[in-house]
């Protein structure tokens, strides 16, 4: 989907899309080799920096990412299969609200991120009127679309305490028309 959208003749899906590109990259800029949760079928994996890693629970989202040089992996975000501390950069754009908010997603992404390294979530604001309009009018459109599998909602206040909870300090942002919020966040040193 995520391939398909970046060069749709729908303006604003490919506006979308193109806008989310460029700010993970400027986010994840210089933060060294990034571990990217649920990299589905985006672009970004074509962007990432020497060092990188692709998961995925599905196996065409690997398929597609392999054409880029970056190591696929085959594995679930509920059970990351690396060591605490693995990674200066972790990355999941798009995943986090298509999973419980109870399950052990944004606890793994904790885990594996480094003390002084950056955590980047990206996710529909539930809080903005622009995400809360458009979420129902995509599904009427589109049923079965992606928009039919959100299961867990998040506004960017939200997710902000919970990070500070988990230890993590708020440092940047972006978003795309005030609807989908992309946050980055820095794990405290021990």
């Amino acid at each position: 989907y995520d391939d398909r959208a970046f060069d749709s003749i729908i303006p604003l899906q490919r506006y979308w899309q193109r806008t989310r590109h460029r700010n993970v990259l400027e986010l994840i800029d210089g933060e060294g080799p990034v571990l990217d949760v649920g990299c589905g079928s985006s672009r970004i994996i074509a962007s990432l920096p020497e060092g990188s890693v692709a998961i995925d629970i599905l196996l065409p989202k690997l398929r597609y990412a392999r054409r880029f040089g970056v190591a696929a992996v085959h594995a679930s975000g509920f059970s990351l299969p690396y060591g605490d501390a693995s990674f200066p950069c972790v990355l999941s754009s798009e995943v986090i609200q298509h999973v419980p908010k109870d399950s052990s997603l944004i606890n793994e992404l904790c885990r594996v991120t480094q003390p002084g390294g950056r955590l980047v979530i990206g996710t529909p604001d539930h809080n903005s009127r622009l995400w809360t309009a458009l979420e129902p009018v995509y599904g009427r459109i589109a049923p079965g679309s992606d928009a039919d599998e959100h299961i867990a909602r998040y506004t960017r206040a939200e997710l902000i305490r919970m990070m500070r909870g988990k230890g993590f300090d708020f440092e940047d942002e972006r978003d795309v028309l005030g609807a989908e919020i992309i946050l980055a966040f820095r794990k405290r040193m021990a």
